[in-house]
């Protein structure tokens, strides 16, 4: 029997992730590969792990921990959304979330739109053989372009909009 959720449980996650998580989108290059990878990423990031324990019971995943060798530093934890539930995960916790609403949302339209952007079979220019099918240039400029768009949303500091 599978754990079931309140929307006491959901809302207590989107609190942690606005203020200890990232919602973005990873941009990879690959190398010989003609074009890069984009991939949806959520995490959740704590020095207590049991902070994470509900994530992974709720949301699966993995939770990977990096023991700190500094005195006087602690341990953290950072839990790691499955590619699979990111958009289950999202439209869960969207409705609670206040600081990373326009980071979900920019992720759950990617996830719409990435099974329609056309891939070519060989080169990114089309008509070639050989290899995975590659995105087009006008599919890599518009994940270029969101993949931008998050690069501003996560900047740390002071924004545009700071007084």
């Amino acid at each position: 029997m599978g754990y079931i959720m309140t929307s006491n449980d959901v809302s207590w996650a989107a609190g942690v992730v606005d203020g200890e998580g990232t919602i973005t989108l990873a941009k990879q290059i690959r190398k010989g590969r003609p074009s890069p990878a984009y991939r949806e990423a959520v995490t959740v990031a704590n020095c207590d792990k049991r902070i994470l324990e509900p994530f992974h019971s709720m949301w699966g995943g993995n939770i990977y921990t990096v023991v700190e060798k500094r005195p006087g530093y602690s341990d953290s934890s950072t839990w790691h959304c499955p590619q699979g539930s990111v958009k289950a995960f999202l439209e869960a916790v969207l409705p609670f979330l206040r600081g990373k609403r326009e980071q979900a949302g920019l992720l759950l339209e990617f996830i719409a739109k990435k099974r329609s952007f056309v891939r070519y079979k060989g080169s990114s220019e089309g008509g070639t053989r050989g290899g995975s099918a590659p995105l087009g240039k006008t599919e890599i400029n518009a994940r270029e372009q969101i993949w931008q768009q998050f690069k501003k949303l996560n900047a740390k500091g002071k924004f545009k909009n700071d007084p």
